[in-house]
């Protein structure tokens, strides 16, 4: 390779492609580890009041 050739010139459409695929899953793999661990704590941060709440109302009966 010289120095100042692109990389990618040389790339067929389907290596293209698969190349696009392989960025992507390596992307989105840890969004979702980031959007379910974002939900989950957010789930046990609001879990406790309810808890509570249902505990107070459940007592009261």
């Amino acid at each position: 390779m010289k120095i100042g050739e692109d990389v990618g010139d040389d790339l067929t459409p389907e290596e293209a492609l698969r190349q696009i695929g392989e960025v992507d899953r390596r992307t989105r793999r840890p969004a979702r580890v980031a959007g379910l661990l974002y939900a989950a704590l957010g789930l046990a941060t609001i879990a406790p009041p309810f808890y509570a709440a249902w505990r107070v109302l459940r007592a009261e009966r």
